[in-house]
């Protein structure tokens, strides 16, 4: 039987987001399969202030023009949701940032946590670009 292929953009409000939307739509358009695009804003507010609000709504609106399906959810943990996420959509690769100086437990935690949740998942990292 035919799985489908599904691959997810995890972005933060951050203009190098857009690359990961770009990797992430070069591999959906590689293997034939769906986009999304998904930001986790931690702490139970998806938008914090008017600056986030408006880059997030930028990065949503690209994701939609490439033909992406945009997902914002609010939780307490980033790296929990985006796991659940991946596992309710049946999410077969993912792409995220690498880390940056601050927090990189933080943000090594959900690559460490993506790959030992979802040995089969196919995670690309993308290295940060200085703007």
């Amino acid at each position: 039987m035919y799985k489908a292929r599904k691959t997810l953009a995890c972005i933060t409000p951050q203009s190098n987001s857009k690359r990961l939307i770009d990797k992430a739509f070069d591999i959906s358009q590689n293997i034939g399969g769906e986009l999304h695009v998904l930001h986790v804003e931690t702490g139970g507010n998806l938008f914090v202030s008017e600056d986030s609000t408006a880059l997030l709504q930028s990065l949503f609106n690209y994701g939609a023009r490439m033909g992406g399906a945009v997902h914002g959810l609010a939780a307490n943990n980033a790296a929990d949701a985006i796991i659940k996420f991946i596992k309710d959509e049946k999410i077969t690769n993912v792409v995220v940032g690498s880390p940056s100086d601050s927090p990189p437990v933080k943000q090594s935690d959900i690559y460490a946590r993506l790959a030992a949740t979802a040995p089969l998942l196919d995670i690309t990292v993308v290295s940060q670009v200085n703007a």
